[in-house]
């Protein structure tokens, strides 16, 4: 029997969340205890670079004390969850991949039809350099490609202060693991060895060229000091786009409040003019200091800006004649 699963914590009310996340946040919270069917769903699944380490006492059909997992749970809405193990968790996978896969909670609660991400083919193909293609950072879930390619994050191997871990607090994706040796990341170092941007751009292509792709993700990429890096002149002209759209935002407030003082305002702005006046100084500050120490690249974004623009208007006048002509 399977149902769509929707439940809240005896110690925690979230009545306002839809189902799919209200399950996520659990299964994140959670775990899944390993079982025999998780191990067997590896073996069609796309990889989880964290195994499961068998606690002490736990059962270890493996008697290696690690066993592989899938990477991504998937349930038919198409909510998706990475997997994390604890021997402890009341949610577990019964089934098979002929009969299907079923997420069950230790409560007795309807058991919710689940599929897991699925390998792809160009995961075991390898690289021209003999590098497997999952070893390249590049990962695919649905329409979405994940890129990274320094998955090591510095806060895990921070000093704790006063006890506490630099770390985010739920995180474990950034953990200094095996991707480190794969990608050839070094800790404390920025820059990323041209060997691995050649098996990124490989495997992409390789992707773009046999899945439908809508986003491609690029997490905690870390650019070099050479400012003709791409990609970190991207990020750098995408966040002086994004300041400048604040601005005009905020500005366009001010000026609507004047040519337009009695127009419908279903939002009331707190403290006005306060508020939106220190986020435009704010915004205003940062785009200076973005111009002061990439110029090249505030004067490339103003260039696009300008094209842009320029395309616009001729769009747009282009449209009014050809209203005015059919009227």
């Amino acid at each position: 029997m399977t149902a769509r699963l929707c439940y809240t914590r005896a110690s925690m009310v979230r009545p306002t969340l839809p189902p799919a996340a209200d399950l996520k946040l659990d299964l994140m919270f959670d775990g899944i205890r390993y079982t025999d069917a998780l191990g067997r769903a590896a073996e069609h699944s796309f990889p989880n670079y964290f195994p499961h380490r068998f606690a002490p006492g736990e059962p270890d059909p493996t008697g290696t004390g690690r066993a592989n997992i899938p990477y991504m749970i998937v349930t038919p809405d198409g909510m998706h969850c990475r997997i994390k193990t604890s021997p402890g968790s009341p949610w577990s996978i019964a089934g098979s991949r002929a009969e299907g896969w079923a997420l069950r909670h230790d409560d007795g609660r309807p058991a919710l039809a689940v599929d897991f991400e699925p390998a792809q083919p160009w995961l075991a193909r390898e690289t021209v350099d003999g590098v497997p293609g999952y070893q390249a950072g590049v990962t695919l879930h649905g329409d979405m490609v994940v890129v990274n390619l320094a998955p090591g994050c510095e806060y895990f191997l921070a000093p704790k202060q006063d006890g506490v871990s630099m770390r985010c607090t739920f995180c474990t994706y950034g953990s200094p693991d095996v991707r480190l040796k794969h990608l050839d990341q070094t800790m404390g170092q920025t820059a990323i060895p041209e060997g691995t941007y050649r098996r990124m751009q490989e495997v992409l292509a390789r992707v773009l060229g046999e899945t439908a792709v809508a986003t491609i993700y690029l997490v905690s990429w870390i650019a070099g000091d050479k400012q003709d890096d791409v990609m970190f002149n991207i990020a750098v002209i995408s966040v002086i786009g994004m300041m400048a759209m604040y601005s005009i935002s905020i500005a366009a407030l001010f000026k609507l409040r004047v040519s337009r003082p009695t127009m419908a305002r279903p939002f009331r702005v707190p403290f006005y003019p306060f508020v939106p006046a220190f986020s435009l100084i704010g915004t205003l500050s940062a785009l200076a200091c973005m111009a002061w120490f990439y110029p090249k690249l505030m004067a490339t974004f103003c260039a696009l800006l300008a094209v842009g623009y320029i395309c616009f208007r001729l769009m747009n006048d282009n449209f009014r004649k050809a209203s005015v002509s059919v009227a």
